[in-house]
């Protein structure tokens, strides 16, 4: 994936990945680019069918 990865807990860790996409101008750019393309891959059809099994499966139980 093209994203910084950091440990949900470990607010430090973000806030450095923070500063650091706010202090690298190329970093910024990459990640702006490729989650541009990343996101193509979704769509809201794609999402409401997941949450449709889902809730069908439950109904099952």
């Amino acid at each position: 994936t093209h994203a910084l990865k950091v440990d949900f807990w470990d607010i430090h860790e973000m806030a450095n990945k923070i500063v650091a996409v706010l202090r690298h101008p190329p970093l910024r750019k990459t990640l702006r680019e490729h989650g541009a393309f990343e996101v193509r891959k979704f769509s809201w059809a794609d999402a409401g069918k997941a949450c449709l099994d889902v809730y069908e499966e439950a109904m099952k139980s």
